[in-house]
């Protein structure tokens, strides 16, 4: 149950990402012909995030829980990994990556409409 409320609460989170990623990208190109462009590149990007902390996520159980050296290998069965570090590498890389985003302006020099002009047509 925690769980499929947990999946709901991320899908209400993301759906608007989408639509309002395209609206502020169409809103602000000079021609709207390389919208679609530019809306594959943030796809790929969206698309590579899974890959990268999946293989990331590999590389941090090969770690030892307390960061430790200790003579057990990573195949052995007490092994635990350092499971945790992901958390915090993606966290302060979203809040570093963050930081820019939220600095960004409404409308981009140059651009014809706002987001929310753009939004209500």
């Amino acid at each position: 149950v925690i769980i499929v409320l947990g999946m709901m609460l991320q899908g209400f989170a993301k759906a608007p990402r989408s639509s309002f990623c395209t609206t502020y990208v169409d809103a602000n190109v000079k021609r709207k012909t390389q919208t679609g462009f530019y809306m594959g590149i943030v796809t790929t990007v969206a698309i590579m995030g899974p890959a990268v902390a999946f293989a990331l996520g590999g590389l941090f159980t090969r770690i030892y829980v307390t960061l430790e050296e200790t003579d057990m290998h990573f195949r052995h069965p007490k092994w635990i990994g350092a499971w945790w570090l992901g958390y915090i590498t993606f966290g302060v890389a979203a809040v570093v990556f963050g930081i820019p985003i939220y600095f960004f302006p409404q409308r981009i020099k140059g651009g014809k409409t706002t987001l929310k002009e753009a939004q209500s047509k």
